[in-house]
């Protein structure tokens, strides 16, 4: 879930910083050299939300913000099914607008939205609703939603492309969760188109196709998206 995005604005944004070492050793990132001027947090779990490797001078923002370089739009939702109970209340869904370009980070969302509450943090009380380039979706399960929710999030969402995050990998053994594969195989099957890439540029992302592209990023810890 932490992804260091550039926006248009030349300003850095990190989303949740992981706990190097975190969740009993199952998570075997390194920290990563990195100097953000933003680190915006989803929610309050130390999976998400560790600023201590960062380095240099940053604003740390868990509501809305604006300022001339961006604005942060926060929407929430619920960690579970059973009203945020299970797995620690609820999760902010990050709305990041910068320069024409909007990026929904849905945190660590478990619970599958009704057509009122997509509706809601899609048009966000906007008269014209902005268009998401990219959307951020937990894939893994059990803690989030999993292969098919998250699709059926995209599908429905629409954005110009979809990245998985929260999933099992080389860097975070969690045998509860899925790896990616079984997103990826969920997203062919519903014949949608998947890419693997080091980094997502937002002027390149998407293409015309109504349906969402899947960018699978590589992950060294963090994710690289600008």
């Amino acid at each position: 879930a932490c992804f260091l995005i550039h926006l248009p604005s030349m300003t850095t944004l990190l989303t949740d910083p992981y706990s190097p070492g975190g969740l009993g050793g199952a998570m075997t990132y390194h920290p990563v050299p990195v100097s953000p001027d933003i680190v915006a947090i989803t929610h309050e779990h130390a999976d998400h939300s560790d600023t201590s490797w960062l380095q240099g001078g940053f604003l740390t923002l868990r509501s809305a913000h604006q300022d001339d370089r961006f604005e942060l739009r926060v929407h929430h939702v619920d960690h579970d099914e059973y009203n945020g109970r299970l797995r620690g209340g609820r999760t902010r869904v990050l709305d990041i607008r910068s320069e024409g370009f909007r990026v929904l980070h849905f945190g660590d969302i478990g619970e599958r939205l009704n057509d009122d509450q997509l509706r809601a943090i899609r048009e966000a009380g906007d008269s014209e609703p902005m268009p998401v380039d990219v959307a951020i979706v937990p894939v893994g399960g059990y803690f989030t939603l999993g292969p098919d929710g998250a699709i059926d999030l995209l599908v429905r969402l629409q954005p110009r492309v979809g990245v998985p995050c929260h999933y099992r990998s080389l860097g975070l053994d969690l045998p509860v969760l899925n790896s990616v594969d079984a997103f990826v195989e969920r997203a062919k099957r519903r014949e949608l188109r998947v890419e693997e890439r080091s980094s997502l540029s937002l002027l390149q992302a998407g293409g015309e196709s109504n349906a969402p592209e899947i960018v699978v990023l590589e992950m060294k810890g963090m994710a690289d998206l600008g």
